[in-house]
């Protein structure tokens, strides 16, 4: 069960000035009907009115009031009870009037869950106008000593209440600072949300992190998140995800670490947006050098080998074929030699990039090492298939390479192996593509050798 909502300082304020401003007058005119010959006249009744709707206006329209509504509301308290000291001395009359309107300010603190420094402030001046006024007769019976040290005890209790609460006041102010220059100044980006998901306040460091897209696409959580992650918001569940976002034409891209987490109440949403582009660009890096040769750009050995694996299994499971090719440059130990290491690498990278242009996207064509490539074709079950790719290889591979204004033509040696025919694991494949690799070496130019021709 939910407990009643809390009302602000300024509310309680604004709440006990209007009820100051109503039962002031009231009670005057109640007790001037009943009793015509007191001294204190109508007028005196509306000075204190008009003090309570002062403040009153002052909590609408000046900020120092706004801001320190916690002792303006001790201001109000101080108000009523002077009022009705002042209405019960003057008058040498009972003090009806002021237990009635501490009654009624007692009930609305009570109500509206005034803080208990107020309650036993309260209690304790009911009890010191008890102590300094007795009644005889319904006669008030003023004694000059106990009034005199009531008054004291009064001041002094009202000054250890203002200064405590001056002190919690100014504490608050500190943490209020803190909290916002920690909000400002933090290099996470932190962004408030609405319970309907719009964006109503967000940090300085929001402008850099996510640069011109901030009030674009961040403006609304139904343009980063999808229903089913909403719903868990809204279910009150915090999400963590990962966002990539273009940033600008150019294609530039960012990627955002988004952590999402409901406000208590449900009053709506704070977001930490923290940029990792560069953890994920360093990520893909490291993935790059582990799974990619870093002079050509093509995959591994390591790499090549997953591959395989998982195409050996996809071919038993479906009963697909597929074709293993194993290359070697043959001349190309002499062009290193005679150019240099500079030369000969410039050349492997135009190989690689002359046989990647023949190649269909299920194709892996990965280096192994020095100027062996391998070339794994998925899908071959007819062998006009690898007859039509392997022209393609010759096409390109006849033709000149020029480095450095070098003219260098290069021999390549292809052996063929088929899944089953020619094994049906990784080593079996692969040891029959270089047997039929080294048979193709014994003829001059470019040429290519199936494994499954050294059986006949």
């Amino acid at each position: 069960m939910k407990s009643k909502e809390c009302y602000s300082d300024l509310s309680i304020v604004r709440i006990l000035c209007i009820l100051g401003g109503i039962i002031t007058p009231i009670v005057t005119y109640t007790w001037k009907v009943i009793y015509p010959k007191l001294t204190y006249s109508v007028f005196n009744g509306w000075i204190f009115t008009c003090m309570f709707l002062l403040v009153l206006g002052l909590t609408y329209l000046n900020e120092t009031v706004k801001k320190n509504a916690t002792i303006f509301s001790y201001i109000i308290y101080y108000l009523s009870t002077l009022s009705g000291l002042y209405f019960a001395f003057v008058n040498n009359f009972c003090f009806g009037y002021t237990f009635l309107l501490f009654l009624v300010i007692f009930s609305v603190s009570l109500i509206f869950k005034t803080p208990k420094s107020l309650l036993y402030y309260e209690i304790s001046i009911i009890i010191i106008i008890l102590l300094g006024l007795y009644i005889k007769k319904d006669k008030l019976i003023i004694n000059p000593i106990i009034l005199t040290i009531t008054l004291i005890i009064f001041c002094i209790i009202s000054f250890l209440i203002i200064k405590h609460k001056y002190e919690m006041h100014k504490e608050l102010s500190k943490s209020n600072n803190l909290f916002k220059n920690i909000f400002q100044e933090s290099p996470i980006g932190i962004m408030l949300y609405n319970k309907n998901g719009k964006l109503i306040k967000a940090n300085n460091s929001i402008y850099n992190i996510v640069d011109k897209i901030y009030d674009t696409k961040f403006d609304c959580l139904s343009k980063l998140i999808n229903e089913s992650l909403y719903l868990n918001l809204k279910q009150g569940k915090s999400i963590q995800m990962e966002k990539t976002i273009k940033i600008n034409k150019d294609n530039l891209v960012k990627h955002f670490d988004i952590h999402i987490t409901p406000l208590s109440n449900m009053d709506g949403y704070l977001m930490q947006i923290k940029d990792i582009t560069d953890i994920k660009n360093y990520q893909n890096k490291i993935k790059k050098m582990a799974y990619y040769d870093t002079l050509t750009d093509l995959p591994n050995r390591k790499l090549f080998e997953d591959r395989m694996k998982m195409t050996l299994k996809q071919a038993k499971r479906y009963d697909n074929k597929f074709a293993f090719l194993f290359f070697d440059l043959d001349n190309f130990k002499i062009i290193n030699d005679t150019y240099g290491h500079s030369i000969g690498d410039a050349l492997l990278k135009k190989v690689a990039d002359r046989l990647k242009n023949t190649l269909r996207e299920s194709d892996t064509l990965a280096r192994l090492a020095g100027d062996e490539f391998v070339l794994l074709l998925p899908f071959i079950n007819e062998k006009e298939d690898l007859l039509n790719i392997l022209k393609r290889i010759e096409n390109v591979m006849d033709k000149p390479f020029y480095v450095d204004d070098i003219k260098l033509n290069v021999l390549v040696s292809i052996g063929i192996s088929l899944y089953p025919l020619d094994g049906k694991t990784s080593k079996e494949i692969i040891h029959s593509a270089d047997k039929a690799m080294y048979k193709a070496k014994k003829y001059k130019g470019t040429n290519y050798k199936f494994y499954s021709d050294n059986k006949s």
